[in-house]
Order: C-alpha cells, then sequence, then structure tokens
C-alpha cells in the first residue's frame, strides 16, 4: 500500500499518516413500526475508521435535490466501496456529518474525499404516517 498519493490538478495530497483522526462510519436502518406505533426507527450501526478531517470555511453550498446544504468538511479516508452518500459519520465529539458526496481520488481506488455537513448532535426518527 502507498504512503502518500499525489491529487493531479490539485496541488496536494494524501498520506496514510494524514490519517490521524479517529471517526465512526455508521450505516442507518428504518425499522418498521411495530406494536401498533405509527413511527419507523432510526437505527445506526458504525465501524471505526481512520480519516483525516479538513474544515471548510466559506459558504460553499452542496445543491442536491433542490435542497442547498452548507458544506462544512472535507473527510479523507482509505478507499472502501461500501462508503456512499447514504453513510454518515460520527466524530470523537460526537457530531454527526452527512455525506453529501463521495469521491474516488483520481479514480484510482486508493483513498476517497468524502465531502460532508455537520448535522449535530442529534436523534433521528422518521413517521411512518
Amino acid at each position: 500500500m502507498p504512503t502518500c498519493i499525489k491529487i493531479r490538478k490539485k496541488k496536494q495530497q494524501v498520506c496514510i499518516g494524514d490519517l490521524i483522526d479517529r471517526v465512526t462510519l455508521q450505516t442507518r436502518a428504518l425499522t418498521a413500526p411495530t406494536g401498533g406505533s405509527a413511527f419507523y426507527t432510526l437505527d445506526f450501526t458504525g465501524t471505526e475508521i481512520w480519516a483525516m478531517i479538513e474544515t471548510r470555511e466559506g459558504t460553499d453550498l452542496f445543491d442536491g435535490v433542490d435542497e442547498q446544504r452548507l458544506i462544512t468538511h472535507n473527510v479523507y479516508v482509505n478507499f472502501d466501496s461500501a462508503i456512499t452518500a447514504e453513510s454518515w459519520l460520527l466524530m470523537e465529539s460526537t457530531e454527526r456529518l452527512d455525506i453529501l458526496q463521495v469521491v474516488n481520488l483520481d479514480q484510482r481506488s486508493l483513498f476517497m474525499k468524502l465531502v460532508c455537513t455537520d448535522r449535530g448532535v442529534e436523534a433521528h426518527a422518521g413517521s411512518g404516517a
């Protein structure tokens, strides 16, 4: 496994030694209502991974499905095909990051850039109505 990969045309590089932050990669599962309840429950399961967290300055917006969301973090991780925009990241400070976009850096399948927005510390529940 290479220790550093230059990101072409961006004059940046990600090195394996840069991945010093521990985050939890979470997947979410919706559980159907039981016992006459009208509410779905959202359950998270997680795996700890190493990452490099970069906070964003300014007001970059991500427009997905007619919804603009503020980009607050770029998170760099080792490539994992299981990571999608349906995944979440939980930082050690218990902040939850919603992954807006997953970028396979230079299409080499070595490192990924996760474009994220801060969701804060909150409980998520959906209504089955």
